[in-house]
């Protein structure tokens, strides 16, 4: 008997250490998750910036100065393609991507949730396939950017696979939280709040 109440003891602690250091692993999960987003969303509103200031001093210097930045457009063209590709990775992991979400209310529950994770689950797939093919995109594009001193096309083609991985990051964050919550998918009364 005491030797039976000190395994039941044993194990009720082995439980509680495991509770106390998976909350511990999720809170660092969750918080590597916000900061790497954060992150993520300040890069996307730093090339949105520069994308207007670079467009607007080409503006300013065509047509009042007569003296065009001969880089200014191949710039603009950089930051609005990284801002598109990274906003891309956002929008998956907020799940606010444009999807029937106007129709979800209106579906069973169970169906609006399927069609939401096949939807999340072929945004996956197309990071995947953003992830190889882009790659091998950026290594096989020929040529360089003479207005920028040469510089070969692949660096700025690496925003595809980037941008690919850290779709296929954040698609596969939202399909397992998807999982997990299965089954606390709403009614059709629910979703219209009725």
């Amino acid at each position: 008997a005491h030797r039976r109440a000190w395994a039941q003891h044993l194990a009720a602690e082995l439980v509680r250490i495991f509770m106390i250091y998976s909350v511990g692993v999720k809170m660092r999960v969750f918080a590597i998750d916000g900061l790497f987003f954060s992150t993520m969303k300040f890069l996307c509103g730093a090339l949105l910036v520069s994308m207007v200031f670079f467009t607007a001093y080409t503006i300013l210097m065509r047509y009042v100065f007569q003296d065009p930045p001969f880089w200014g457009d191949t710039v603009t063209m950089f930051a609005n393609v990284g801002l598109v590709m990274l906003a891309f990775g956002i929008s998956s992991r907020e799940n606010d991507h444009i999807a029937m979400q106007g129709l979800y209310p209106f579906l069973p529950g169970k169906l609006s949730w399927f069609l939401d994770f096949f939807w999340n689950v072929c945004i996956l797939l197309f990071s995947a396939f953003i992830i190889y093919f882009g790659y091998q995109a950026a290594m096989n594009v020929p040529g360089q950017y003479w207005e920028l001193g040469g510089l070969h096309k692949t660096y700025p083609m690496m925003i595809m696979p980037l941008a690919g991985g850290l779709s296929f990051i954040s698609s596969s964050i939202v399909v397992i939280e998807k999982l997990q919550n299965f089954n606390a998918v709403p009614t059709i009364e629910e979703n219209l709040n009725l």
